[in-house]
């Protein structure tokens, strides 16, 4: 079976967010990381930090899980039944192999539905570097957004909690600000 590597990015990332995103998805091209956090020094009251968000697979990822669970149905999953119906002819003399069999035969079972249901879904949670990422407040909501060739994206949105709005209120403002000219610019 060919895994498709746990550290696979795939060159453009496109991040499950909420239908009524209140700001850009992509907050502009950067050469660098440097050039993408001073944009976000000079435009935003930012702090980095480290999110795990959920991106969306691409059809690299699709395909190598797709080949996975098609081996285990087709190659691994009939072996182990054939020799779950054999050890059943023997259960007076190998009761206990029997039952090991029938275990492997539902843990492959198992594998192939989440293997499929993975690839239904087609999200992945993805790790997200902090020297690269940056949570901004505004109207009650946290975006964090991440610098990824030379694209700054958003990544995720999430409720503030209420125990922290009321420190964050001016950020929250500033912030509204600086998306309402960034907005202006990118139209």
């Amino acid at each position: 079976m060919e895994i498709v590597q746990k550290d696979y990015t795939p060159a453009e990332l496109e991040f499950k967010l909420p239908e009524d995103l209140a700001i850009p998805k992509k907050l502009g091209n950067f050469l660098t990381e440097e050039e993408a956090r001073e944009f976000v020094a000079k435009s935003f009251v930012a702090t980095q930090t480290k999110v795990e968000a959920t991106r969306l697979m691409d059809e690299y990822e699709k395909e190598k899980i797709r080949k996975d669970y098609i081996t285990e149905l087709e190659e691994v999953l009939p072996v182990l039944e054939e020799k779950a119906g054999e050890k059943h002819l023997l259960a007076e003399q190998a009761k206990q192999t029997a039952k090991d069999a029938e275990d492997m035969v539902k843990m492959s079972n198992l594998k192939v539905r989440d293997l499929a249901k993975e690839v239904k879904a087609g999200v992945k949670k993805m790790e997200l570097e902090i020297k690269n990422t940056w949570r901004i407040p505004m109207d009650g909501k946290y975006y964090f957004c991440t610098y990824h060739n030379g694209e700054l994206l958003v990544a995720k949105v999430k409720e503030i909690p209420e125990h922290e709005k009321q420190d964050l209120l001016n950020s929250m403002n500033d912030n509204k600000s600086a998306f309402k000219k960034l907005k202006i610019r990118t139209a």
